[in-house]
């Protein structure tokens, strides 16, 4: 199914991008944490964070995608998580796409959500043994000959 398929394929780097949230949030790690990706790692995490029911775009050349991490100036000073995509370019003497904030997990979530639960919206993407949920265990790595 699309939650297991996307759990296996991309969801290690979803908890890396999890754990790095909540570090922040308890003053640990960098302040700042850049990925490079290709497409077929862009597109996943979109489909993962974007609204189930919305067609998810193939990035273009150059695309972006920015989770963030905010802090409440005043009150209890609870920790936000919010996401932008932009569509990068087509190509050289392109137009570049337009940022726009991901509204996550739909109506479920939306454009600011607290950390908390950002991270049990998606938990389910994240998994927990990932040699177990593949079935990887005690299986020889193919071989190829050449």
């Amino acid at each position: 199914d699309r939650t297991e398929t996307l759990r296996l394929a991309h969801g290690r780097t979803l908890g890396e991008i999890v754990s790095r949230l909540s570090d922040a949030s308890a003053g640990k790690g960098p302040k700042m944490v850049l990925y490079s990706a290709h497409d077929w790692t862009v597109m996943p995490l979109l489909m993962i964070l974007s609204n189930p029911s919305d067609p998810t775009p193939w990035p273009s050349f150059c695309s972006d995608l920015r989770i963030e991490l905010l802090r409440q100036r005043s009150g209890d000073r609870e920790y936000f998580v919010r996401a932008f995509y932009c569509g990068g370019t087509h190509g050289p003497n392109q137009p570049w796409g337009k940022s726009e904030a991901i509204q996550i997990m739909g109506e479920e979530g939306g454009h600011l959500v607290p950390l908390s639960k950002f991270c049990s919206l998606v938990q389910e993407f994240v998994p927990t043994d990932y040699d177990a949920e593949c079935s990887c265990q005690g299986r020889a790595a193919p071989t190829r000959d050449f």
